[in-house]
């Protein structure tokens, strides 16, 4: 789920700091303070995080105590909690929020033409806002499927699958030589179907098909188009009956553990999700990253994104301290290690699990910024549409449209997302 400016009484200078600005409030070294910290990792907030580093951040920082507060509906409770004042000192930017609304809710914590220089996934992120930054990514995230390795081999699975056609026949080839369920969709769930959704750009092939391409797209989800294809594999897959045989029932927490004894054979994650499951693994080598299985001009393309990004409550009473504990958090504190994700501090190498996209020669793609007066537009859009791309919502109607639980076939719920996003698209130029 992957500092240090001092205040002065009229001006804020920096001192061995990434970050720049004046917090409205800033404790002496020797009080006493808590710092609150919201969190979606509900897996590792009693042991992780308020034990391991709870303890790491006291030895260097022994006026600060550190409290980590989780959600495992972090998104939908945090933007509640963002009406109020009350939000922590701490916290992961919901993805369902306007990035426009940023500056009202958090702390700026420097200039995007500075912190870009040391930190991955900011390019773009500060053009709104005269190119000052609210949010510093948790970790980077490569996008792909996590697989296990042994169940590929028992089915006589020899090579990584670099079409869709040829990612079903593996699935077929499971379920037929193995006891295991090809492909777990954790359709109940719901926000794992979301991360399909990174691997749009893989598809596309292009840095810059969100922020540039798509926005100026009125049916991107028309046949033969990234999205089209990208969701076309979770319909057939479905439609196929290679997944857990209820969707409705499904378990995140299950299928993880699943997919690490070799109950399952893959699922569509980012690279966040290997540590996890190598965690509960006999053998963590069992356990594989693949890209998505798709190639544009022979070539394999992943989509290397921002985790969530942490920010400074800017109602914090402790604001310095809690940017602070931001650079800490992601330069040292050992997050993204610990994840098996890239950590968002550039001089950082990339994990051991993504060598296997390197040997594939699987380019990684990091978005690039939008047009000119085209800031935010893909978050825009989607809201203005109400198209959901940051939510379960369209993805659930394609696995029950491919379970045969609804009327509505897979071209018609493309069609309808393409007469949302024209809407949202529309909604956004006229507003501009």
């Amino acid at each position: 789920m992957k500092k240090k400016a001092l205040v002065a009484m009229m001006t804020c200078a920096l001192v061995a700091s990434v970050f720049v600005g004046c917090g409205s409030s800033s404790s002496s070294s020797s009080d006493k303070i808590t710092l609150t910290v919201l969190t979606n990792r509900t897996d590792i907030a009693d042991s992780v995080l308020n034990k391991t580093y709870r303890a790491a951040y006291l030895k260097l920082h022994p006026n600060v105590t550190l409290k980590f507060e989780s959600d495992v509906a972090y998104d939908k409770d945090t933007e509640t909690r963002l009406n109020s004042k009350n939000y922590g000192d701490v916290l992961l930017i919901p993805g369902i929020i306007n990035k426009s609304e940023e500056p009202n809710y958090f702390a700026p914590l420097g200039k995007e033409k500075d912190l870009s220089k040391k930190y991955y996934g900011l390019t773009g992120t500060g053009d709104q806002f005269g190119g000052t930054i609210y949010g510093i990514p948790t970790e980077m995230n490569v996008s792909g499927i996590v697989y296990n390795k042994k169940v590929f081999k028992d089915a006589g699975i020899t090579e990584i699958p670099t079409t869709e056609e040829d990612f079903i026949k593996d699935m077929q080839l499971i379920k037929s030589k193995t006891t295991a369920t090809p492909y777990y969709t954790n359709y109940k769930d719901g926000w794992p179907l979301t991360q399909w959704e990174p691997d749009v750009t893989s598809v596309s092939g292009s840095a810059s098909y969100y922020n540039v391409d798509m926005v100026n797209d009125d049916s991107p989800f028309s046949p033969g188009k990234p999205e089209y294809i990208t969701y076309s594999l979770l319909s057939n897959l479905v439609k196929n009956k290679l997944v857990e045989s209820d969707p409705t029932t499904s378990d995140w927490d299950k299928s993880k553990t699943g997919l690490a004894q070799g109950k399952i054979g893959a699922m569509e994650l980012g690279c966040w999700a290997v540590g996890q499951i190598q965690s509960q693994a006999t053998n963590k080598d069992d356990i594989g990253f693949m890209p998505f299985p798709y190639k544009v001009n022979g070539k394999s393309y992943t989509n290397m994104s921002a985790d969530y990004m942490l920010a400074v409550s800017k109602y914090s009473k402790h604001i310095q301290e809690s940017k602070d504990f931001v650079t800490w958090f992601i330069e040292k504190s050992g997050y993204s290690t610990y994840n098996g994700t890239i950590n968002t501090l550039k001089s950082q190498a990339a994990p051991k699990v993504l060598s296997s996209l390197t040997d594939l020669g699987v380019i990684k793609l990091e978005p690039t910024a939008s047009k000119s007066g085209q800031a935010d537009w893909s978050n825009k859009i989607d809201k203005a549409g109400q198209v959901g791309l940051q939510t379960a919502d369209f993805r659930q109607k394609i696995v029950e449209s491919a379970l045969g639980n609804s009327s509505d076939s897979f071209d018609k719920i493309m069609s309808d997302l393409n007469a949302k996003w024209k809407a949202g698209r529309d909604a956004v130029k006229a507003g501009n």
